[in-house]
């Protein structure tokens, strides 16, 4: 089968409805009703894409529009509208960078994946262990997400704020009063958990101002690269997507992301992700204007930037993205 064009600058992939709420036999009606409504709008919305579906890895573009190829930058080049905020820890990552200028900084991120009969008793043994973060005033922040796309939707991952290597240390004690709660009430309902360190990337991260005064967006668009194994593939991809970010800086592009490289993460975890954030799918659905690559021509001229794609499609091995939603009952906000 041939594959389908997309109408946007990379494969439209259709998403898959799912219980977001966590409702179940003791939720009030009145509250039930308005996670229906909001279920409901979730699938019209991913209804009215089916007939645009095609093969997602053999998903072809407009020839006029400029756009990469699947293999290489594509998933990338639709980014959101300008007001909405980069990552989720974005207020944290600004107001990290500022007060900690030329020094490494890093979030610790892990993923739970449950299995729908233990669901209800983790969400418990999270809420538990929370509650146990609040009252012994832990400090930092620790942001949930709800995967709603992927291979597994029945994931949560959880991302502390970022700070140096030396400030984990000393707030590495704080959370340690609760770990006997989430020995007990959480592990049990856990198939697995995953964890990896992310080391955040200023000079490949196009940041807005004044972010640390943004609250978390709603969604996640996560892209994960793999590079082509060898030294020379990791400073490729790196030093294009720098070049992107001081393009988008120069002209003043008003479309955001957040940049990672993955350490640790064990056998199969990506090299870089690449976080974009949304208020909602009408954030996802926006075209970037000028587009990513006419922008980079704008501030380098076309051969520059045929020659920045030409590096970076050339160092990635895998691309793969999918969506998370925030979800503000299981993350912890100190102070809240």
């Amino acid at each position: 089968m041939a594959p389908r064009i997309t109408f946007g600058d990379r494969p439209l992939v259709i998403l898959t409805a799912q219980n977001h709420h966590y409702d179940n036999a003791n939720t009030p009606a009145s509250v039930h009703r308005k996670h229906l409504a909001s279920e409901r709008d979730d699938a019209r919305t991913q209804a009215s894409f089916l007939g645009m579906q095609g093969g997602i890895e053999g998903v072809q573009r407009f020839p006029d529009r400029g756009i990469a190829t699947r293999s290489g930058f594509g998933g990338f080049m639709k980014t959101l509208t300008g007001c909405v905020v980069v990552g989720l820890a974005v207020s944290g990552i600004t107001s990290a960078h500022a007060a900690n200028a030329g020094k490494t900084l890093v979030t610790i991120a892990y993923t739970d994946t449950i299995a729908p009969a233990e669901k209800q008793a983790y969400l418990a043994g999270i809420k538990a262990y929370i509650q146990c973060l609040r009252e012994h005033r832990v400090e930092f922040n620790e942001y949930a997400v709800d995967h709603v796309t992927g291979r597994n939707t029945y994931k949560i991952s959880y991302y502390r704020q970022p700070m140096t290597w030396a400030q984990r240390d000393e707030l590495g004690g704080e959370s340690g009063p609760c770990k006997a709660t989430f020995n007990t009430q959480v592990d049990p309902h856990l198939r697995s958990e995953s964890g990896a360190v992310m080391v955040e990337e200023a000079e490949m991260s196009h940041l807005p101002a004044g972010g640390e005064s943004l609250a978390p967006p709603q969604f996640l668009h996560i892209f994960n690269y793999t590079l082509k194994s060898g030294p020379a593939a990791n400073t490729a991809f790196s030093d294009a997507v720098k070049k992107i970010a001081a393009a988008a800086a120069k002209t003043r592009w008003p479309y955001y992301w957040d940049a990672v490289a993955i350490e640790g993460g064990g056998e199969g975890a990506p090299d870089y992700q690449l976080a974009i954030g949304g208020g909602n799918w009408a954030d996802v659905g926006t075209e970037p204007s000028p587009a990513l690559w006419k922008m980079v021509a704008n501030a380098y001229g076309q051969a520059e930037a045929d020659a920045i794609r030409k590096s970076l499609d050339g160092s990635i091995a895998r691309l793969s993205d999918h969506f998370d939603k925030y979800n503000a009952q299981l993350s912890y906000i100190a102070g809240r």
